[in-house]
């Protein structure tokens, strides 16, 4: 995941759950 998005994600704390979920999904597709 690039370190714009997650500089952007730590700054935007709601968004962490989004995050969780991009995370497993590209797991998933791994």
């Amino acid at each position: 995941m690039s370190e714009t998005l997650n500089e952007a994600i730590e700054s935007e704390p709601h968004l962490n759950e989004l995050k969780l979920s991009l995370y497993k999904c590209v797991k998933l597709n791994d």
